[in-house]
């Protein structure tokens, strides 16, 4: 089957970007489902690039809108099972166990309430400034990765409300001890997702160029 070349495919690319798809990985999932439908048309109707990619673009681009949302559902589903493999690896594990006795320890210098409440923040805001300056954010956007940190939110939500004395209804919740494990569970689920997220950047670097 006729391959398209590298200017073609760019071009779909750029016409993608036009299109609105904003996200650079969004963009090659589209494409490479669109150059193997023009390939097959330029094989079988035996026509030229140009030709080939206008009746592709006249019979479909009402529905790119709904393939991008398509795609993003995707997306999102291979995120979750990529961070589940995460989470049962013994690194984990390592890591909260690891945070919990860091936070034992600095609660001789600092109250626990302040640690309980400043370490997810920390955190997150690792995530952030790792997300703008080391994997690009500021200039490519990719789909995998802003979903990645979209996740963190909620969880990060969930811990405050957690160790917030004025919602707790259990005794329990109230040992520093048990704030400490759900602070480090919450460090060590921040470490899956920040994995998983170092391991699509490794993959949109060497398999995506920007154009």
């Amino acid at each position: 089957m006729k391959r398209l070349t590298q200017k073609e495919t760019e071009h779909i690319l750029s016409y993608l970007k036009d299109l609105g798809v904003l996200y650079v990985d969004l963009r090659f999932e589209m494409m490479d489902h669109i150059a193997t439908d023009i390939e097959l048309r330029m094989e079988r109707q035996q026509l030229p690039f140009p030709k080939a990619f206008e009746i592709y673009k006249a019979g479909h681009e009402k529905s790119l809108k709904q393939w991008k949302r398509s795609f993003n559902g995707i997306i999102l589903k291979r995120i979750r099972r990529n961070v589940g493999k995460q989470l049962r690896k013994p690194i984990i594990l390592i890591i909260c166990l690891l945070s919990f006795i860091v936070l034992k320890g600095l609660s001789v210098f600092i109250a626990s309430e302040k640690l309980v409440e400043v370490t997810p923040m920390l955190t997150l805001l690792v995530v952030f400034l790792s997300y703008i300056f080391y994997y690009g954010g500021r200039t490519q956007r990719y789909a995998a990765l802003e979903k990645i940190v979209l996740l963190k939110i909620p969880l990060f939500w969930g811990v405050l409300l957690f160790i917030n004395p004025r919602v707790q209804v259990l005794e329990i919740l109230s040992n520093t001890n048990v704030k400490y494990a759900v602070v480090a569970a919450f460090v060590g689920l921040f470490a899956a997702f920040l994995i998983t997220t170092h391991q699509y950047y490794k993959h949109f670097k060497s398999h995506y160029k920007t154009i």
